[in-house]
């Protein structure tokens, strides 16, 4: 972790090598709280030993030589010092050893991520300070930036200038779980969580905490539906409102890529990965062949075992729920379209029973 002894401070590392370079301070200590970034300082004739997951890891030599294995064959010495030395990245299955030949730091990575936050950084550079009211500031702050790097620049700058500054107290229910979504907010100043209380839940319960610069209210504007949980701020602060029309007109086009049935069926056979996101019951009346069930309301905690090296199809009845999906699975790194108008109207076969793949 930054600064402890076995490893290296958060300024050491943006300055070991231009990949960190670009990233400020705060979104690396985020990306290291995530565990899409970890350092190991490692002595002479030590060893560690990575797998690989889903291909999305990269390992870099920030100081010192290593000796590299590949699922048990040498490849060679690698020194910090060489002029083009390269990310080493792990396939699935893959295993990669590193043997210490001289005192070194390795830092292993979420690539997507990484590569993620520099176009975020470098799409807010780009803006026009003199023109953009602080919007250069208020985007800084964001920690997920996620929901706004699909939208043309224009649209980003836009959004902010059509925001509202709204005072909340602490105890607020800014939402409510049951209520029709009419807003899109981000916490400008202040703390929040998330409470939610789900069909066999006996009272609500908290899933979530929310801090200064995340932001809340997207899903169920996608869905044009209720609000599926409630956020109640437990500090005082501020949050910047967006109205549902202006979200529509600004964001939420450019957020989801639909494609209607024809499509679907040669994504498919091309490859994509169906995620069925009804409830089970829905799922067992007819499903497409060859699909992953997970309801919509497990979707987040299940994300860590999809693969990203993968493309995915969602869907649900009429296409909200999946274009929610499609949406988180988007945000976190994943390539995903959704089934416009869901299956309600699907031309082809429907498989019955459980075929969970």
């Amino acid at each position: 972790m930054f600064g402890k002894s076995n490893s290296i401070t958060v300024q050491q590392l943006k300055n070991s090598s231009a990949i960190f370079s670009t990233l400020s301070e705060r979104h690396l200590i985020e990306l290291e709280a995530q565990d899409a970034i970890r350092t190991y300082t490692l002595e002479k004739d030590e060893s560690i030993s990575f797998q690989g997951g889903s291909g999305k890891d990269s390992y870099y030599l920030l100081n010192g030589s290593v000796h590299f294995d590949l699922n048990g064959v040498s490849q060679g010495l690698f020194a910090a010092s060489q002029k083009y030395f390269k990310a080493i990245e792990l396939e699935a299955g893959q295993r990669g050893k590193f043997i210490v030949n001289d005192p070194c730091v390795i830092c292993r990575t979420d690539r997507d991520h990484l590569d993620f936050l520099s176009s975020w950084n470098a799409l807010i550079d780009n803006f026009d300070h003199t023109i953009n009211n602080g919007i250069q500031a208020r985007l800084k702050e964001l920690k997920n930036p996620a929901v706004f790097m699909r939208l043309p620049f224009e649209n980003v700058e836009e959004a902010f200038n059509r925001m509202i500054t709204i005072d909340v107290d602490a105890g607020t229910d800014v939402i409510c779980q049951g209520d029709t979504g009419d807003t899109f907010y981000i916490i400008q100043s202040g703390h929040a969580e998330v409470w939610q209380q789900n069909i066999y839940d006996k009272k609500p319960q908290k899933v979530a905490e929310l801090d200064c610069g995340e932001y809340f209210g997207d899903e169920a504007l996608i869905t044009q539906g209720t609000r599926n949980a409630t956020v109640k701020m437990t500090e005082s602060g501020q949050l910047l409102a967006l109205h549902k029309s202006d979200f529509d007109a600004l964001i939420q086009q450019h957020l989801i890529d639909k494609v209607d049935s024809e499509t679907a069926i040669n994504y498919i056979d091309k490859g994509y990965v169906a995620i069925d996101v009804r409830h089970v019951e829905e799922y067992e009346e007819g499903h497409l062949a060859n699909v992953k069930s997970i309801p919509l309301h497990n979707l987040r905690k299940c994300l860590p075992q999809l693969d990203k090296s993968k493309k995915y199809l969602t869907y649900c009845h009429s296409g909200n729920r999946g274009a929610v999906a499609a949406m988180i699975m988007k945000q976190n790194g994943f390539e995903a379209v959704c089934l416009k108008d869901g299956i309600k109207n699907w031309p082809y076969k429907l498989i019955p029973g459980p075929n969970n793949s």
